[in-house]
């Protein structure tokens, strides 16, 4: 697709739906749509954090495969915009599901 004002229409009007159909399907659905397909658009990462932080609290922080995916997004360039309160809490979250996860000790040796 094409950088026009089109792609970001169509970007505003998934990010509003999911917002209204709220389920952990659509707000996970959208923030890949930001991150992998209108990541040109301003604020993709942002939007795609926003959606993806959605899911977490829909599963009340439960789902232990959407808080381990939450936690390797961060080894993507633009997604040092996380709050590392968040990740810390994210890998203290998955640590009490899986003590033997090898991923959160990044984030909790800080």
């Amino acid at each position: 697709m094409s950088n026009d004002i089109s792609d970001e229409k169509i970007a505003l009007y998934l990010s509003t739906l999911a917002n209204q159909v709220n389920t952990i399907e659509c707000h996970e659905m959208v923030a890949s749509i930001y991150h992998f397909h209108f990541n040109y658009i301003d604020h993709a990462y942002d939007l795609a954090y926003y959606h993806y932080w959605q899911s977490l609290e829909l599963s009340n922080f439960e789902d232990y495969n959407l808080l381990v995916e939450f936690l390797k997004i961060i080894d993507e360039p633009d997604f040092d915009i996380i709050n590392k309160q968040d990740l810390k809490s994210i890998a203290q979250k998955v640590i009490e599901k899986d003590p033997n996860n090898k991923l959160t000790i990044k984030f909790l040796d800080h």
